[in-house]
């Protein structure tokens, strides 16, 4: 489990509240995004984080490209609205916190671009994941003698 608060989330009645945040940013919106899966807002390192009624599928540990699903009630035509007008990917992270201690995230993942967003009258659906580094060209930078005076030409 997370960082030992395992005992907590397992036990058959606890104090501990444990909540994710989200944070979203994209170029086209003026200002950061935040949410808090609860039916208060939350400070969290100064900043409010809104109550939204969110659901986040977190990543395995299998070693594959971290992969999370988002998904939000479709409780109003401008969320689906601008799920459909936003160009690129905006960027989330996602913070899990104790609401005793909102200013020290239990975990965070920073950075994952959201894609493949879908909707019905119901919800709207996401996949939230970290860039795939095995796409990336190998190697990115090629060796010559311009860059690399040192470098010679097999003979």
């Amino acid at each position: 489990m997370i960082n030992g608060i395992d005992n907590a989330l397992t036990a058959q009645g606890t104090d501990e509240v444990v909540l994710p945040l989200l944070t979203l940013r994209h170029n086209s919106i003026s200002e950061t995004l935040r949410f808090v899966a609860n039916t208060e807002n939350i400070v969290a390192n100064g900043e409010t984080h809104i109550a939204f009624p969110f659901e986040i599928t977190l990543p395995s540990d299998d070693g594959n490209t971290p992969r999370c699903q988002l998904t939000i009630p479709n409780i109003d035509r401008r969320i689906d609205q601008a799920a459909r007008d936003i160009v690129g990917s905006p960027i989330a992270d996602i913070a899990i916190i104790a609401t005793d201690a909102p200013d020290s995230p239990l975990t965070e993942i920073r950075g994952l671009l959201l894609k493949d967003v879908e909707g019905d009258v119901e919800r709207i659906q996401g996949t939230l994941q970290a860039h795939d580094q095995t796409q990336e060209p190998y190697p990115w930078r090629r060796v010559t003698e311009e860059r690399f005076p040192g470098a010679r030409k097999p003979t």
